[in-house]
């Protein structure tokens, strides 16, 4: 798997580049699916920074059509606000016409999905039917987060499969909530991750942050790995953002700089993010040796 990094083209033209860096390792994989659930972020529907651009979902989609064959659904249960309203203030209407995809509701069916509790108990939520049987491309942008640290691909995912009213619930604590982003991640199939740094977001994320204009992207087949590199340009140590950690400590992926690079150079577009005033806190999601072996069986347990 590869980490593709893009500088300095823009929105569309850093994605649309990383995209093309990537397209031998997708393009089989989603043929093969014939279907495809383009992910977004809209925690809120209300404000641009918040939530994935147009433009960038326009130059997901185009290089999605480019592949051949595919159903390509858009989808995402915003935690502020309707999908409907989001669709329409974030322009999504007027970019899947232009490529054919489709805007849907995945709320539409549920299952019930386990997650942790705050005493790291089994803690069930219901979640999106359709992202999880759906081979999911995660377009989110990157934003510092005020319990985890970073909100990118993964998480982009992992709680937005959750339907409205069941987001809050895996907020169980800084360890617990880390724990149930790493479980509902792998349930997805995320076969695209692309995170959208053309304008991040730092402070008080993820909704009520600051704009950072850093004009990069990075994009992978690997979300965890995409991630941790994304994490360690916007100065974080990956193996501190607690869900990106155990995919590491339970031998499942490697974190940057343990990765297979192609494009512009990360550490030429690094910068150092204001981080959440509540970063330090966050930290605190590690668990003692006690805790993991109690976490550990639903942890990596692959039945949802």
């Amino acid at each position: 798997m590869t980490v593709a990094v893009s500088a300095g083209r823009g929105r569309r033209g850093n994605i649309a580049r990383c995209l093309e860096l990537v397209r031998d390792e997708v393009e089989e994989r989603l043929l093969k699916a014939g279907r495809v659930l383009v992910k977004p972020n809209m925690v809120t529907v209300r404000r641009q920074l918040a939530a994935t651009h147009r433009d960038a979902l326009d130059a997901v989609l185009e290089f999605l059509k480019s592949i051949g064959d595919l159903e390509i659904l858009v989808g995402e249960i915003p935690a502020i606000g309707s999908a409907e309203e989001g669709y329409r203030n974030y322009g999504y209407h007027e970019v899947c016409e232009k490529h054919g995809a489709k805007l849907v509701d995945p709320s539409g069916e549920w299952v019930e999905v386990r997650v942790f509790d705050s005493s790291l108990k089994e803690l069930r939520v219901k979640a999106s039917k359709l992202m999880l049987e759906t081979p999911v491309v995660s377009v989110a942008p990157a934003k510092t987060h005020d319990t985890v640290l970073v909100t990118l691909s993964l998480k982009n995912v992992a709680v937005g499969m959750l339907l409205k009213g069941e987001k809050q619930k895996i907020h169980q604590g800084y360890k617990a909530i880390n724990l149930s982003i790493f479980r509902l991640s792998r349930l997805a199939d995320i076969v695209l991750a692309v995170v959208d740094g053309y304008e991040a977001m730092e402070g008080e994320g993820p909704v009520s942050g600051d704009p950072v204009k850093w004009d990069v992207c990075i994009a992978s087949t690997s979300a965890a790995q995409a991630d941790s590199t994304a994490a360690w340009m916007m100065g974080v140590n990956p193996r501190q953002v607690g869900y990106l950690s155990y995919y590491e400590e339970l031998g499942l992926e490697t974190l940057y700089p343990m990765v297979e690079l192609k494009g512009d150079p990360p550490e030429e577009h690094r910068r150092q993010f204001k981080l959440h005033s509540t970063h330090i806190k966050q930290l605190s999601w590690m668990l003692t040796g006690r805790e993991v072996e109690k976490a550990k069986p639903l942890l990596l347990d692959k039945v949802p």
